[in-house]
């Protein structure tokens, strides 16, 4: 065989295609990495605010918590590079008995395909009893 019948090339162009193919997965793999550290910290976001909201009602008096359904909260928080990202708080006290109540909590947000508009957002529920 010739020195300069092509084959040096084929080789090389065939390197640069597994090279090019390893390069993607090593991609996609970063970018679900950084995907589900993202809805990772979403949810840690979320349980932060369900305990801070409960700690609100826990440490308020007994005959302060009015039973029912609490108006919709909406906190934003900042993550990453995105500002003011919206959490929904829904809240809901009901009386057990006389001496204790129930308070359910469910905190909602969206994240990419996952999003409140749509109807299926990511959430994180909580309840706790109160007793006088």
């Amino acid at each position: 065989m010739k020195e300069n019948d092509g084959s040096a090339l084929i080789e090389v162009m065939v390197a640069l295609v597994v090279l090019l193919i390893v390069l993607m997965g090593l991609y996609q793999a970063a970018a679900l990495s950084i995907d589900s550290n993202m809805r990772n910290l979403l949810r840690d976001e979320a349980v932060r605010i369900a305990s801070d909201e409960m700690n609100t009602y826990r440490s308020a008096p007994f005959d302060g918590l009015a039973v029912g359904i609490i108006p919709q909260q909406t906190i934003n928080r900042n993550i990453r590079n995105v500002a003011a990202l919206p959490f929904y708080v829904n809240t809901t006290i009901s009386a057990l008995d006389a001496n204790s109540k129930q308070i359910n909590m469910t905190v909602m947000w969206g994240w990419k395909d996952r999003t409140i508009a749509g109807g299926n957002p990511y959430t994180f529920n909580t309840m706790t009893v109160v007793k006088r």
